[in-house]
């Protein structure tokens, strides 16, 4: 039996790649080239196509919900649509806006526990820091306000540093050993 020839793949005449190769080697290096092409789609439409559709989902419900009031519940859509972008372009951005809008339709509802987690979920947007002490300060004066002293002080106390909320912490502490009976319990 003669030994056999290794095949190659420099052209021969009058032969095509087809014949040289085989039928089923053939085969399996079409199904190879379709499975690259097809990864390769797949990853073009998964980071760039889907990401800009979540993207732009997201920017253009942010740009609907600024033009009516206290849509809070739009803001959470937008960041639903923009963590799905994962990263596209200014998203992150995007997520910071949506958690401070957020947190200021809580603040004027008087919701001042998701005011403060919208302010500290915005993280370094715009004076979100500071946001977060003026949230504790009108916490404080809506709680003096009410009659609630120890909110009201303890409110003062997260605010410390923001305007004057040592010294109003300070008052309502005052109120509330005024407002204590001088006479202890009996027993």
């Amino acid at each position: 039996m003669p030994a056999e020839e290794p095949q190659t793949l420099e052209p021969t005449k009058g032969k095509g790649i087809r014949k040289r190769l085989g039928k089923r080697r053939f085969r399996v290096l079409i199904a190879a080239v379709i499975l690259v092409l097809l990864g390769s789609a797949y990853l073009i439409v998964d980071n760039w196509v889907l990401r800009a559709i979540y993207y732009n989902s997201g920017t253009a419900t942010i740009s609907w919900a600024t033009s009516m009031p206290d849509q809070y519940s739009e803001y959470l859509e937008a960041i639903r649509a923009l963590k799905k972008s994962r990263g596209y372009a200014d998203a992150e951005d995007q997520i910071r806006l949506c958690y401070y809008r957020m947190a200021e339709i809580k603040r004027g509802q008087g919701d001042w526990t998701a005011a403060v987690l919208g302010f500290t979920m915005a993280g370094n947007y715009q004076d979100a820091e500071e946001q977060v002490l003026a949230t504790y300060y009108q916490e404080g004066l809506s709680r003096r306000e009410a009659g609630d002293w120890e909110g009201a002080a303890k409110a003062f106390e997260h605010a410390d540093g923001y305007r004057d909320a040592a010294e109003q912490r300070m008052e309502v502490l005052s109120l509330t050993t005024s407002t204590e009976s001088p006479n202890p319990p009996e027993e």
